[in-house]
């Protein structure tokens, strides 16, 4: 360069420094500024985890068929989903539209256990507006239920 400042391979000369005083301010303040960056960057991290845990599957759909087969092995959940409907707890009347999605963390209408984002969620339309939610085992066991008290009309 032509101001004197540096010399022909780039390496600066001492006239360019800030003063002493200054000079260890701003290497406090870039200390400052490094730390400072590095917690930023673990806040960060630490959302991006956060957010990929509770992140929900992007499919959902519904059907108006009866198609699912019933689970052959029955759950805690099941059995006491079928007990509920044993106990008229549960309607068995002919239902509307099913969807299914990720879970919404409400309560399953037929075991009263929550149904987390990480479990399918099967919601049943009925006719009259009631809407009941299962965890995917529940649903199967009300629903082979309500088959067989279509089948005895």
């Amino acid at each position: 360069m032509d101001d004197g400042r540096c010399y022909p391979d780039g390496v600066m000369t001492l006239d360019v420094l800030p003063a002493p005083a200054r000079l260890s301010a701003l290497l406090a303040r870039s200390r400052w500024n490094i730390e400072r960056s590095r917690s930023l960057a673990a806040a960060a991290d630490v959302l991006v985890q956060r957010a990929s845990r509770l992140r929900r599957p992007t499919f959902a759909g519904g059907s108006d068929s009866l198609d699912a087969e019933p689970l052959r092995t029955e759950s805690l959940r099941a059995v006491r989903t079928r007990h509920k409907v044993a106990r008229g707890a549960l309607p068995t009347h002919a239902s509307g539209r099913r969807w299914v999605g990720p879970g919404s963390g409400g309560r399953c209408d037929g075991c009263g256990d929550d149904v987390t984002l990480l479990d399918a969620e099967v919601e049943v339309g009925f006719r009259d507006a009631l809407i009941l939610r299962f965890h995917r085992e529940c649903f199967s066991a009300w629903e082979s239920v309500e088959r067989e008290s279509r089948n005895r009309r």
